[in-house]
């Protein structure tokens, strides 16, 4: 996506009000005082936990509100809940948003207590969508990629009926007449296609071509470092990291970010489960049985035992580097060795990516390096400096086989990370189709799954958090009036990436754009298609750098999580992923979505203003304005929010980013319903928020609660102030037994009890 928040041209009357575009510059790395660094650092190491915490409060109140209130429908004067009629309320009548209000409750474990273990009481029935699925937001990744196999399955089967992502059925006599682009083709035959032993040999060739051999071990000399850049930036494989280098806009210098590769956290998952459930040697064996040369021996137990060791090294060192989630960094390519891999030279870095790429685009030892983890680099640098080159190289080798073994003998088993799903054939044909043609095999899914009607009510939940941040700060008196106007900025630079561009959701352009990729036959072996195909990829990026964002989708789409902040762009990735049940449901109304979507969403846009995000302005580079010497310890208070109980004494330390996400999903709810009150003057800007307020006589007590707590105050008044005025309302919630109790708890919660 190239844009702010990405609306397709369908939006014009919100393209207008688009962000800039972030402006790239180069950054020196951030230096902090010792000061302070330790209160810092324990903030930010309960983030992730308390504002995870924080925001499932948040939908539970969304739950226990929608449920009590958004089922209800106006009847007779004076009757119904909280004294309302019974004609209005009928928000949640729906099938879909039914089903979503029960699959929330009855995640519910009532059994446990909310406030000795809360994550088993809201989630602790909760039973996932997708095997093996261990998390909501895995759940929605797995749910959501099956969705995609089974659109790209049916699509070209005109014979049996259709189920599409939303749930609709679509009869063969009903089905409208879809065009079939090149990569949906592509992906069809890669389901039914064979393979040969030429597809062997072809892969061995792949291999020797590399420097690289499996199950014999090479004798040609090659430079690891130099393998694995080579498979990623000419073939997309990119086995311990991804590189991608892309010019920085308004100057000469290029950008280089490395994130993590194929081998991470999955890779491993699928080989401890191997080895627990002891398949791992006969797995090895059928590769080796199916590629190793007539003359080469069996593999031994010892080499099988040596193979199984340097593979676990290999993946707990990569999997161990990123398990301490974000630890991004920003210098320039000659600081490399400094800073990230002490036994590699920033000249050998240098030498080795400018041989790899295309000669249009260069890089010098000034460019500008953004890793998204250190941890990840210095992995790498300890593997290959104390591995001997020779094992690295057979690793990497039998890497690659298990990668794309399968097209080359269809009785071999599928990737690793494909082990444990029911049908591995579907979902390697997936991956090898996304990782050719990226964003625009899905061009037609996107469509079908995502209606304009959803892009314009997403549109209005981000843009609406967002706003209310801006306006938070403009009116918040102790932060110093010139850090004031830098987060105002930050936050208007923020580049928010979710809608891939117009290009590639329009069936012609796509078209035209898949022209450059070589037409799929059934006939064909299947893994010379592929390489042929990742061949064009290549080509096609060397001449038009402007498409690349369509064929690097996990740029588009964060492949570990639904949203992630990248400090040094100021851009948030959002994934399209998260534009499911429980986080967004269509026509639920804006509370439940705010409440999900909207207090992710603000967690993650939070991040730009943690103890590491203030060291950056909005161009990414360091800042001396942030809070200013007479704010900056108001701010450190801030950051730690020490919750006081009832008793007077001081509780644990909350995140900042949890707090300040719930109190901008609560005032971006509170603007919504000012937009909606009797006699708003801008009707047309009340058209986009649909969600109706008026006889809700809860949600306005709530939100007038909320205004009362000025800006001035710590961010926790607001949250005591709604729990004081929840337990006013807590006995008229009685849609079903429970509910009371997940209120209670709620304000139990928000009360730091």
């Amino acid at each position: 996506m190239n844009g702010q928040l990405a609306v397709p041209r369908r939006h014009e009357w919100w393209a207008q009000r688009m962000w800039s575009r972030m402006a790239g510059e180069g950054c020196k790395a951030p230096s902090t005082t010792s000061g302070g660094l330790d209160r810092r650092q324990r903030a930010v190491a309960l983030g992730h936990l308390l504002s995870s915490l924080l925001g499932v409060a948040l939908t539970l109140s969304a739950i226990t509100i929608g449920l009590s209130v958004l089922r209800h429908q106006r009847g007779s004067e004076g009757s119904g809940v909280f004294g309302m009629g019974r004609s209005s309320w009928n928000t949640c009548n729906s099938k879909l948003c039914m089903a979503h209000f029960r699959r929330l409750k009855d995640s519910l474990n009532r059994s446990t207590a909310p406030c000795g273990d809360f994550y088993r009481f809201a989630c602790g029935a909760w039973h996932p969508r997708a095997a093996k699925s261990e998390t909501v937001f895995r759940d929605l990744l797995a749910v959501a990629q099956q969705d995609a196999i089974r659109y790209l399955e049916a699509v070209n089967d005109a014979s049996n009926k259709m189920v599409l992502p939303t749930g609709k059925v679509l009869l063969p006599d009903s089905r409208p007449v879809l065009r079939i682009n090149r990569a949906e083709r592509a992906h069809q035959v890669c389901l039914h296609s064979g393979s040969s032993t030429k597809d062997a040999a072809l892969l061995t060739e792949f291999l020797a071509d590399r420097s690289l051999s499996w199950p014999e071990r090479t004798t040609a000399p090659a430079q690891p470092l130099d393998v694995l850049l080579d498979l990623d930036i000419n073939w997309n494989l990119g086995l311990w990291f991804s590189v991608r280098v892309s010019p920085i806009p308004g100057c000469n210098q290029r950008q280089v970010r490395v994130g993590s590769g194929i081998v991470s956290y999955d890779w491993k998952r699928a080989l401890d489960t191997m080895v627990t459930r002891g398949v791992y040697k006969a797995r090895v064996r059928r590769f080796h049985d199916a590629l190793r040369a007539r003359s080469f021996a069996a593999m031994s137990d010892k080499e099988m035992k040596e193979l199984r060791r340097y593979e676990s090294t290999i993946v707990g060192a990569l999997c161990g580097s990123v398990s301490g989630g974000q630890n991004e960094l920003a210098f320039p390519l000659k600081q490399m060795q400094n800073l990230a891999t002490p036994r590699l030279a920033a000249a050998q870095w240098d030498t080795l990516l400018n041989w790899q790429l295309n000669k249009a685009l260069r890089v010098t030892e000034a460019d500008r390096v953004i890793a998204t983890s250190v941890k990840l680099l210095q992995a790498v640098d300890y593997l290959l400096s104390s591995l001997p080159a020779e094992v690295v190289l057979h690793q990497l080798a039998w890497s690659l086989v298990q990668m794309i073994g399968w097209m080359a003998d269809s009785a071999l088993p599928g990737r690793p990370t494909a082990y444990e799903m029911e049908d591995m054939r579907s979902a390697d044909c997936f991956w090898v189709t996304h990782r050719s043609f990226g964003v625009t095999h899905l061009s037609g899914y996107i469509n079908t799954t995502y209606p304009l009607h959803w892009l314009s009510s997403v549109d209005a939940i981000l843009m609406t958090i967002t706003q209310t941040a801006i306006n938070f700060f403009l009116k918040t008196s102790w932060i110093h009036a010139e850090s004031r106007a830098a987060a105002v900025d930050k936050l208007r630079r923020m580049n928010t990436s979710l809608w891939p561009s117009d290009s590639y959701l329009n069936a012609s352009e796509v078209a035209a754009i898949l022209e450059n990729f070589p037409e799929p036959r059934e006939d064909g072996a299947v893994l010379r298609y592929w390489l042929d195909a990742l061949s064009a990829r290549r080509a096609l990026l060397g001449r038009q750098w402007d498409v690349a964002d369509a064929f690097y989708p996990g740029d588009l789409q964060p492949p570990r999580a639904l949203f992630r902040y990248h400090y040094y762009r100021n851009e948030l990735a959002v994934s399209l992923h998260a534009l499911r049940s429980p986080l967004f449901v269509e026509g639920v109304g804006l509370a439940v979505n705010m409440g999900g979507l909207g207090a992710h969403y603000a967690v993650a846009l939070a991040r730009a203003f943690d103890p590491r995000g203030v060291l950056l302005d909005g161009r990414g580079s360091t800042s001396g304005l942030w809070w200013g010497k007479s704010s900056y310890r108001d701010y450190e208070r801030r950051t730690a929010c020490p919750a006081t109980a009832a008793s007077g004494a001081e509780g644990g330390v909350q995140a900042f980013e949890g707090v300040a996400a719930i109190e901008y999903s609560v005032r971006g709810l509170q603007r919504v319903a000012l937009y909606r009150r009797p006699g708003y003057a801008d009707a047309s800007e009340a058209a986009h928020f649909p969600w109706p307020v008026r006889g809700s006589g809860l949600l306005r007590r709530l939100l007038r609660s909320v205004l009362r707590a000025r800006a001035q105050r710590a961010t926790t008044a607001v949250l005591h102030t709604a729990a004081e005025e929840l337990p006013r309302v807590r006995h008229r919630i009685y849609v079903s037994r429970g509910l009371a109790h997940e209120s209670s708890a709620t304000v139990r919660l928000l009360r730091g009890q």
